[in-house]
């Protein structure tokens, strides 16, 4: 739709824009839940400033590797030619992966208890993930199936990524909507229970379920496929499974306790 924001003789991305807005938001509702909580807010933006950094060259490298063949890259990095790999999309769920894995090296070093803080982080993810999605919507990136209904939007932006003058699903707007949902649904069960551990398994079982739905009515073509589904579905088959496992051990903790 609107792949740029022009500010005088400034050209933003729009889909940089958009996650800029969403991670500042996310870290300040962290910052105030920190202080609701009396925890250290200083200590949640030391493991979650390299979590961030560390999930947006994630989200690229996976988004590389779904894109293209090694001999491809290969090629485009000999020719010097990096503009395109600049560019291009990121792959949520390689951010979200390699984030986890550095905040959690984050809090070892820093020695930090990452339990107090783990239901402030993991609720504020989707917030920022939502707003994201905005972004793919406006730089017409991650669009959905060619459609008939009243729900298509027709993107007429020759700057955007998406195909030009065909209604397609807006399926960027529609999985915003649900990190939205998902979001308030978070900070719902931590308000009633601020103890409870069952928000990050919540939110990697729900998360992953709307993910592996949502794969079927998306029309791009840079998500990769394996035996009939896409990248983004098996890892979401596996985040599911890993929910699973992290639930029940916690409900079995919290029985014998």
């Amino acid at each position: 739709m609107y792949p740029f924001l022009k500010i005088g003789n400034l050209l933003l991305p729009m889909y940089g824009v958009c996650i800029a807005i969403g991670i500042v938001l996310a870290l300040y509702l962290a910052v105030i839940d920190c202080q609701r909580k009396d925890l250290q807010w200083e200590y949640m933006l030391a493991m979650a400033s390299p979590g961030l950094l560390a999930g947006l060259i994630g989200a690229k490298l996976l988004y590389l590797l779904v894109t293209y063949t090694p001999h491809e890259l290969l090629s485009v990095l000999k020719n010097g030619d990096v503009t395109g790999l600049i560019r291009g999309g990121f792959v949520f769920y390689g951010g979200f992966i390699a984030g986890i894995l550095v905040v959690v090296l984050m809090s070892k070093i820093i020695k930090c208890n990452l339990s107090d803080y783990e239901n402030t982080l993991v609720k504020c993810v989707p917030l920022a993930h939502a707003f994201g999605r905005i972004g793919c919507f406006f730089a017409g990136c991650c669009y959905g199936l060619p459609t008939e209904s009243f729900l298509g939007v027709t993107f007429s932006n020759p700057l955007g990524s998406a195909p030009i003058g065909v209604p397609l699903m807006p399926v960027q707007l529609f999985e915003s909507a649900f990190n939205l949902c998902l979001t308030a649904l978070l900070w719902w069960i931590d308000r009633r229970k601020p103890k409870s551990k069952m928000i990050l398994p919540l939110y990697l079982m729900l998360y992953a379920t709307e993910r592996f739905v949502i794969e079927y009515f998306r029309f791009d073509a840079e998500r990769g496929a394996l035996l009939g589904f896409s990248t983004s579905q098996w890892i979401s088959v596996a985040v599911f499974l890993v929910g699973i496992v992290i639930l029940f051990y916690r409900k079995r903790k919290t029985a014998k306790c």
